[in-house]
């Protein structure tokens, strides 16, 4: 089994998993900034909060523009994270993204069509305003797996490994 459906299965497990939540959990919707690997960008997030778990379907998407070159990625995925109570208003919570990245680059260069799957171990703690909204931040380590396919060349492998750090924003409505 090569490195690509080996994500694949974890991918589809982890969204199986989600889907299986128990009855008893808050739904909401979320925001996070992220700063790391691939630059800044923005991602939406879904949130399902059980007694010990917090599952969190996610689309993350980031635009930077450098050099006459525009980079746009889009990266549907999911994490799973247990949760740990540290104090009356504050909770931890540690798990890991599974994600699937597209990106495209074009100007400043040849053209290229990136896709890749990253694995990125998370730990992070959030404060509760109310039992409905809280905001949190967590650090990760990216593991990105993937090809490039340049425009006039050869593919090229991706294969990166660097830090993460996103700002969230959780409300609970449901």
């Amino acid at each position: 089994m090569n490195a690509s459906t080996r994500f694949a299965t974890l991918f589809a497990a982890a969204v199986l998993a989600g889907a299986a939540a128990p009855a008893v959990a808050d739904i909401g919707l979320g925001a996070a900034i992220t700063d790391g690997a691939g630059g800044t960008g923005t991602t939406v997030i879904l949130p399902i909060r059980t007694p010990t778990l917090l599952i969190e379907p996610q689309l993350a998407y980031a635009d930077n523009k450098l050099n006459g070159g525009t980079t746009k990625t889009t990266a549907p995925g999911v994490g799973i994270y247990l949760r740990k109570e540290i104090g009356p208003l504050f909770e931890a919570y540690y798990g890991g993204i599974i994600a699937y990245n597209q990106t495209k680059t074009t100007g400043g260069g040849p053209d290229t069509k990136s896709t890749s799957f990253s694995l990125i171990p998370t730990v992070g703690v959030q404060h509760y305003f109310s039992k409905q909204f809280s905001i949190g931040v967590d650090v990760g380590l990216l593991y990105q797996d993937g090809t490039t396919k340049v425009s006039g060349g050869a593919d090229q492998d991706i294969r990166t490994i660097a830090t993460v750090a996103r700002i969230l924003v959780r409300g609970y409505v449901w």
